[in-house]
């Protein structure tokens, strides 16, 4: 007798929260059922044969009973020992099996099968498991709608970068749900050091998120086999990709799926992050990017951070390492027995800051700064494009470790007070001064020597050896009064730093010439960039061309060279960054440009801009969309 197969993936994909792929074919959630249907020619002794009948579901390339990757169901409507169970129905010719993968399941691809009392076994096709935030079986369950809706089903976000007195956000495009994704996604596990080495034990720990994620971190960076990005901070990026003109994770995935899986140049932090966070969203474990300023990198273990600099204020010793996952409860108690390297998160946003002085005369000499680890820890809020606050979730406030720290402060110089005045906003290309004060607390002259270093500085601390201004002088401040100091900078002098898109970093080193203490204070400027104006028109529906208008003003003292613009939004773009290049763009002059796109899909999309010259580097946009049907 023939045999017609219907997954009914259309159906069953809608029931499941995953329509949204754009994928042919079944794709499924543990812990719910779906339904498939089989047409046979043949009727005869049917409901006998389907009592005896065993459906099997299995993943892997060596799958087994014994590691739960090879799953065996009567067709009775029980649920085996497994925690899957399936039942069949009969209306004529037509049987219909409702199948309820276990809620503990591994995810991946897997593959049907149906064995009759005669051991003829008929291949039912194929269909992908992933995680299901809506059972609440599911160890990755979440209750509120609207979580799942931000955390699982959002297909972009904001990510906040520059410092955590000058916060600025971007869009970034997940597009978990854009074709090639999901494919990439479940190829990053297939090429794991674990699953290489032992493929069934691996897909049988595919049940466990922790598991999944441990493995994600791993193969996000290219430190292992086949990973994905490969980092780079040095400012050259020669034969790769500029960090900073990434918009988004699905060129990333499919460049690197397309490739055999060699890992794609160039990332940093957010754009691993941003990775990272896709592949998460399209497997269904919720996820959300989290930035947290003032990140501190522990990397022997003892909860301090140690940073090395000469007696003019540059960097000479910089560490970094991987982590992860770990509870965020575990790092707010302080249990660093938690699996995963809790201690090392832990010191990123509670540690004790220590910098070593190595003075000219060859000494060493400890200073405590003022710098607080981990400040404004910040995420995209639930529904909207405002910015979350989550410190509180990752350390108690500030209190008895302020105290202590200000005692430490002032068995190292309690006399006098060093700070930095605020400068509010800096435009690209403007000239700027900025404000450094001296306050003498005591009743008696102090003579003082400042010296300052302004240097360029990448977001993870790096310094990128481009030396802006140097100042040394000695004062003498009278009894209860305050100096002011004015620290001038030229835009020709740190304009090589916008193309890197490294910030400003200052440096300030007081000496108490009578007690030799020394006082150390650090300062950030991030400049600001120029507004991208965009202007979409038209009809913004489903199947409906819109376009969009560009345009942004050089602020500049001099002219943009090699200049483009570029668009990208999930079920917008169909997953490409369409490009426009211009013609060079002189001082106050404006650049223009212009698009077509279609939506896919109905609902809020965002729709992100890029404009990049070689003078201003890598300018970023976003414009919400409501798309209607």
């Amino acid at each position: 007798a023939s045999l017609v197969v219907d997954l009914q993936w259309e159906k069953n994909n809608m029931d499941h929260h995953t329509e949204v792929f754009r994928e042919d074919g079944l794709i499924v959630r543990r812990g719910q059922p779906f339904i498939i249907t089989l047409d046979l020619t043949s009727t005869t002794n049917l409901q006998q044969k389907l009592n005896k009948s065993k459906l099997s579901a299995q993943t892997g390339p060596s799958p087994a009973a014994s590691s739960g990757t090879k799953i065996s169901m009567g067709l009775n409507g029980e649920k085996e020992d497994s925690g899957w169970s399936a039942a069949a129905s009969l209306k004529g010719n037509t049987i219909s099996l409702k199948v309820c993968p276990s809620p503990s399941a591994s995810i991946g691809k897997y593959s049907l099968a149906l064995s009759d009392p005669s051991k003829q076994e008929a291949d039912l096709g194929k269909f992908v498991l992933l995680f299901n935030p809506w059972c609440p079986d599911d160890t990755v369950y979440m209750e509120k709608k609207e979580e799942r809706e931000e955390y699982v089903l959002s297909q972009d976000g904001i990510i906040y970068g520059g410092d955590a007195k000058n916060i600025t956000h971007w869009a970034w495009n997940f597009g978990q749900f854009e074709s090639g994704v999901l494919k990439a996604s479940l190829k990053i596990l297939n090429e794991s050091l674990q699953h290489k080495k032992n493929a069934d034990k691996d897909c049988s720990k595919r049940n466990d998120p922790i598991y999944v994620t441990r493995v994600l971190s791993a193969m996000v960076n290219a430190n292992d086999d086949s990973g994905v990005l490969s980092g780079r901070w040095s400012g050259n990026y020669d034969g790769g990709v500029d960090p900073s003109k990434w918009t988004g994770s699905v060129e990333i995935l499919r460049q690197w799926h397309d490739s055999n899986c060699k890992s794609v140049r160039y990332g940093q932090c957010w754009v691993f992050a941003g990775v990272g966070c896709t592949v998460a969203r399209a497997l269904g474990i919720p996820c959300r990017l989290i930035t947290n300023f003032e990140s501190a990198h522990d990397t022997n273990g003892d909860l301090k951070i140690e940073t090395y600099v000469r007696e003019d204020g540059r960097m000479v010793k910089e560490s970094v390492m991987c982590c992860g996952p770990v509870p965020v409860k575990a790092i707010k108690i302080g249990d660093l027995t938690c699996q995963y390297d809790a201690a090392f998160v832990y010191a990123e946003v509670n540690a004790d800051i220590i910098t070593t002085f190595k003075l000219y005369d060859g000494l060493e000499r400890n200073v405590v700064n003022k710098i607080t680890v981990g400040q404004n820890i910040s995420t995209k809020s639930i529904g909207k494009d405002a910015r979350e606050d989550v410190t509180h979730l990752y350390k108690y406030e500030e209190g008895l470790a302020l105290e202590r720290q200000s005692y430490m402060h002032a068995q190292v110089c309690q006399e006098l007070d060093l700070c930095f005045e605020d400068h509010g906003e800096i435009m690209k290309g403007s000239d700027f001064v900025l404000n450094v004060t001296v306050t003498n607390k005591t009743s008696a002259v102090k003579s003082i020597k400042l010296q300052f270093t302004s240097g360029g500085m990448f977001y993870n601390g790096k310094p990128d050896n481009e030396t802006i201004q140097v100042y040394a002088g000695e004062h003498s401040i009278s009894p209860g009064k305050v100096l002011k100091i004015p620290l001038k900078h030229r835009y020709l002098k740190y304009a090589p730093l916008l193309s890197t898109g490294s910030q400003l970093q200052v440096w300030a080193l007081l000496t108490d010439m009578d007690t030799d203490a020394r006082l150390l204070e650090k300062h950030y400027v991030s400049f600001k960039d120029p507004k991208i104006n965009i202007k979409v028109t038209g009809n913004q529906r489903v199947g409906h061309a819109s376009l969009v208008k560009l345009s942004v003003e050089n602020p500049l003292p001099e002219t943009l060279q090699e200049c483009w613009f570029s668009i990208e939004g999930a079920n917008l773009t169909h997953g490409e960054k369409p490009t426009r290049r211009i013609l060079n763009v002189g001082p106050k002059e404006t650049a223009t440009a212009k698009f077509y796109f279609t939506p896919t899909q109905s609902g809020l999309r965002k729709l992100l801009v890029i404009f990049s010259s070689t003078k201003l580097g890598h300018i970023k946009s976003y414009v919400n969309l409501s798309i209607s049907k």
